[in-house]
């Protein structure tokens, strides 16, 4: 079983002991239109793989915060070799959708229902799921939010994460879904949530607990992204975590392929925080998580991992014309301050015997320049602002392209 799962990644786990080494290339950008993909949303870009419009290649999916919209990015290449040029927004119920909750837009894309068709399904930071059912005629209808079989809303605690799969084997799609029970809570919990359905007919069982190392998740906190794939290839579903340093920790099945039960984990993908480098200047680097995605990126048949990123970066203005438009706004002060003054040293010249209106004159004079004065002021304060760097925010989907032998 090799299913493709993404999902929320925003968690903090104690470090396992074994480390795959040197198993991936250095991680590179996600481009499109020969840039790279940045949504610049601060909570990290959210990657989602799959075959959007029905061409029989894999497009990417990326969801972003502020607004929490979905970016559909459709592959104008080839299964080995993707080509993304630009994207659209994701619409539901005719028009561009925004996750109804708190969060970032962090999408799976799967035949939830058993239909025939794929939907996609986005968690949030209130804890509740939203289903975006598609028709048949390819459209998608208006959010829902998932309720169990019993009637009552689907929710396993704060900031949710979740994953879409075959988690017991028996042909159908279920939910592994993270949450915790409170914002300030230290411990993630993972619930398998059973879909005991017919196609076409969603039936959502209680949420039932994942048992695993407690020692590997001691400390875990915030959104936690889980991803269900046959990692190890001996047909059974392993589980792995994605955590807001950018590790991501997987656990392997050691019991059944219908019976899933768990080793103790082990840091498949390092975290990119604090490792050294040698030039500064070399670039970005892969920073904090948003999302992940594990998917056979180039169709090699070795699976691949898609994270999305959050960092800030300072960026250089063009100070050229600004510093053009700020020596003018200081010439104009220059002059405003000295006709000021001038009037200032008018006034206090004015004798006693001077008209009335001699006086308001000069008074409406000095109070007019006092406010040109304040507008140059608060203009040439902004333009040295402007040309200052600024730190921006920059939200990547970065690939860490699987170099393992190729299993025979």
């Amino acid at each position: 079983m090799r299913c493709l799962c993404c999902g929320l990644l925003l968690s903090l786990v104690a470090a396992p002991t074994t480390i795959a080494e040197d198993l991936f290339a250095p991680d590179v950008r996600v481009e499109a239109g020969g840039a790279p993909i940045d949504v610049a949303c601060f909570r990290g870009a959210g990657p989602c793989v799959g075959d959007f419009d029905g061409d029989g290649l894999n497009d990417l999916l990326v969801g972003q915060n502020l607004p929490a919209r979905l970016r559909i990015y459709r592959n104008l290449g080839t299964r080995e070799q993707p080509l993304l040029i630009d994207f659209e927004w994701f619409r539901a119920g005719g028009e561009i959708a925004e996750l109804p909750a708190e969060g970032a837009f962090r999408p799976q894309f799967a035949d939830l229902d058993g239909d025939g068709l794929l939907d996609i399904v986005a968690p949030s930071e209130t804890g509740l799921l939203f289903w975006y059912r598609r028709t048949a005629g390819g459209e998608f209808e208006e959010a829902i939010i998932l309720k169990l079989s019993d009637g009552q809303v689907l929710n396993v605690g704060f900031d949710a994460g979740c994953c879409i799969t075959d988690w017991d084997g028996d042909g159908d799609h279920d939910l592994i879904v993270t949450g915790q029970e409170t914002l300030r809570s230290k411990k993630v919990n993972i619930y398998f949530i059973e879909n005991r359905g017919s196609p076409g007919a969603l039936s959502l069982a209680a949420p039932v607990l994942v048992e695993l190392d407690p020692e590997a998740v001691a400390g875990s906190r915030r959104e936690t992204c889980p991803a269900v794939v046959d990692w190890n290839g001996d047909g059974k579903p392993d589980l792995l975590l994605g955590l807001s340093d950018g590790r991501v920790v997987i656990y392997e099945n050691v019991g059944e392929a219908r019976a899933p039960r768990f080793d103790k984990g082990w840091k498949l993908a390092p975290s990119p925080i604090g490792q050294r480098r040698d030039d500064e200047n070399d670039g970005p680097r892969r920073s904090w998580a948003g999302g992940l995605c594990v998917t056979d990126w180039d169709h090699d048949g070795r699976l691949d991992l898609l994270i999305g990123d959050a960092q800030q970066e300072v960026v250089q203005r063009d100070v050229a014309a600004l510093q053009e438009e700020l020596e003018a706004a200081r010439r104009d002060a220059a002059k405003v301050l000295t006709d000021f003054r001038r009037l200032r040293r008018l006034r206090d010249l004015i004798s006693p015997e001077s008209s009335e209106e001699q006086r308001r004159f000069i008074e409406r004079e000095r109070e007019d320049n006092a406010q040109q004065l304040q507008g140059l002021r608060e203009k040439i304060s902004g333009l040295e602002a402007a040309a200052r760097p600024q730190q921006e925010w920059r939200d990547y989907v970065w690939l860490l392209r699987n170099t393992a032998p190729p299993e025979r």
